[in-house]
């Protein structure tokens, strides 16, 4: 918030000074000092009174009005997607607060600003970025001055003051998606790449620490942002249109901001935790609270061997020696465990102290969902991950990819509702239809991780996240918030 009040002089104060110097003097020709003692103190209270009465009365102006400022501003940057709908809420709640008459002299076209925040020195910087700032003003030139009531005798008529406020997005990340991120959130703490001809036609953001790079021809749909802590470590590539649509310029989809994996930190508690649900258990029933709700009651299954084997029917079965994968049920490795070729599942629950190995195959789907690794997950060929035509109908995840070591991919063909993380994370390439997604990778400062090409992320316009009852989902979406700095000038 800044603001200042200034004191608007007329040219009326010469005559008071002269009139005001005449009776002084008529004063001194008197006897007895105490006349002129009188008077000076009777002027002295005079001005003293004038500036607490109208000084009071210029400080609850603009108390008002940086109120108004500030509700402006956060209802703006609320649509910092739609500017247009954002300047005309910001003018309306203006309008409410000030009253029709004064807040359509006051507000003008150039009272909203969008632009972002120095993440340095916290300074409103015009242009490009996720922030707004609101300025409001009465002054005595265009007739909206606020007049005063004593100081009017000294020749002082009116305030001019001044306001401003400014609102981004907080910094924020978790298993919800930061605000304005619905179709997919992607976080690197160290640099994030991603190859070209994409098509990123609902809100996507890219999120790399040290830095962030796209390739070529890609398309920037409204609401895509690129990230990273400083401005001049965002690199978007250039652009290219889709459907007739242009994309975004690489100064509209770049902003400079912080946002930290939350799921990755909670990976060695989540392990532990389905260590202490699972381990021992062979032939119960699943009644802890780590993984999804919709396994509470499956069968667990401890698995004994150090490289367990998972088939899809019997037929595959060869000599018994392998794990047919059955619905509703939990699978518990101490140690690895590896699907064979063409052999996919649903509602299934699968947790590994080292890797788990997922074979290719075609037409392979991975539904609702839930791999934990304590090494690496491993997934080759083009799996459907989660269902494109259902992601969106509960408002949670339905495919989880959780490793202390590495998550890969391969080449998805379908990703949908899906969340992933661990240090080393993989999409592949070829991403050809995606969406609802959380990916966090830590590779570290100026670590490496790289995204695919050929993606297409679009959305079902709500951002998905954890189920509350699970232990990683800290859901902390950005909210719109103030920065106020203030001075006065008198």
């Amino acid at each position: 918030m800044t603001f200042g009040s200034t004191l608007h002089r007329t040219g009326r104060s010469d005559a008071l000074r002269r009139r005001l110097g005449a009776f002084a003097a008529a004063l001194r020709r008197e006897e007895g000092g105490g006349t002129i003692s009188a008077l000076f103190w009777s002027v002295t209270m005079m001005s003293l009174s004038g500036v607490a009465l109208d000084g009071a009365n210029a400080w609850r102006e603009r108390v008002e009005m940086q109120g108004a400022a500030d509700a402006a501003a956060l209802a703006a940057v609320a649509l910092i997607d739609d500017r247009e709908a954002g300047r005309a809420t910001a003018e309306e709640l203006t309008r409410r607060n000030l009253g029709d008459d004064l807040a359509g002299r006051m507000f003008t076209a150039d009272s909203v600003k969008y632009g972002r925040i120095d993440p340095v020195s916290g300074a409103f910087r015009e242009g490009a970025g996720d922030a707004v700032k609101v300025e409001l003003a009465r002054s005595t030139a265009d007739g909206t001055g606020l007049g005063t009531y004593l100081l009017r005798v000294f020749g002082f008529d009116s305030w001019d003051i001044r306001v401003a406020s400014v609102a981004g997005l907080a910094d924020g990340a978790g298993t919800a998606a930061p605000q304005g991120c619905e179709a997919a959130t992607i976080i690197s703490t160290g640099n994030l790449g991603f190859g070209g001809s994409n098509i990123f036609d609902a809100p996507v953001c890219l999120h790399g620490a040290t830095r962030i790079q796209g390739g070529g021809a890609n398309f920037y749909g409204k609401g895509v942002r690129l990230s990273s802590t400083n401005y001049g470590d965002i690199i978007p590539g250039n652009v290219k249109s889709y459907n007739g649509t242009p994309s975004a310029t690489a100064e509209e989809v770049a902003i400079a901001r912080t946002l930290t994996p939350t799921v990755i930190p909670m990976l060695g508690e989540v392990q532990t935790r389905l260590r202490n649900e699972l381990r021992g258990r062979d032939g119960e029933t699943y009644q802890g609270s780590t993984l999804p709700p919709y396994f509470k009651g499956a069968k667990i299954v401890v698995l004994t061997d150090q490289n367990a084997q998972f088939v899809g029917d019997d037929a595959q079965n060869q000599g018994g020696r392998r794990t047919v994968v059955k619905d509703n049920t939990i699978y518990y490795a101490p140690k690895s465990a590896q699907f064979a070729g063409n052999t996919d599942a649903q509602n299934v629950a699968i947790v590994v102290e080292d890797r788990l190995g997922i074979g290719g195959g075609n037409d392979l789907a991975f539904r609702n969902v839930f791999f934990f690794a304590g090494g690496t997950i491993q997934a080759a060929g083009d799996v459907d991950w989660g269902d494109p035509d259902t992601f969106c109908d509960t408002g949670f995840f339905n495919t989880y990819l959780l490793a202390r070591d590495t998550v890969s991919f391969g080449g998805g063909a379908g990703v949908y509702g899906v969340l992933a993380a661990a240090p080393r994370m993989s999409t592949g390439g070829g991403m050809t239809s995606a969406g609802g997604l959380y990916i966090e990778g830590d590779p570290g400062a100026y670590g490496h991780m790289q995204l695919g090409g050929n993606a297409h992320i679009t959305g079902c316009g709500k951002a998905l996240s954890a189920d509350p009852a699970m232990p990683i989902s800290a859901a902390r979406p950005s909210e719109p918030v103030r920065t106020r700095r203030s001075v006065l000038k008198m």
